[in-house]
């Protein structure tokens, strides 16, 4: 919706404008209904996501590495990368 409303440059961010926004949208547009990714569908997404967590959590325990200050510090971020590392 947000792309759409900045093409129509609906430049008000109200309740109104916005129902009226999406009425129009529903009107011009003719969306299918929202249905649910069957089954199979969802468990070939699942590796996906748990790879992309992995990879947002590798960065956080890079960044923490790279500012960690105490000298025992690193080595427990190390081995925290190393293991993610070997989970992706």
């Amino acid at each position: 919706m947000k792309g759409y409303a900045s093409s129509q440059l609906q430049p008000a961010k109200t309740d109104s404008a916005d129902a009226a926004l999406i009425a129009r949208f529903g009107r011009r547009e003719d969306p299918r209904p929202w249905e649910p990714p069957e089954a199979a569908e969802s468990r070939l997404q699942e590796p996906t996501r748990a790879r992309q967590a992995l990879q947002k959590e590798k960065t956080r325990a890079q960044n923490r590495l790279d500012e960690a200050e105490d000298e025992a510090v690193p080595r427990a971020h190390e081995n925290l990368l190393g293991e993610i590392e070997r989970q992706i």
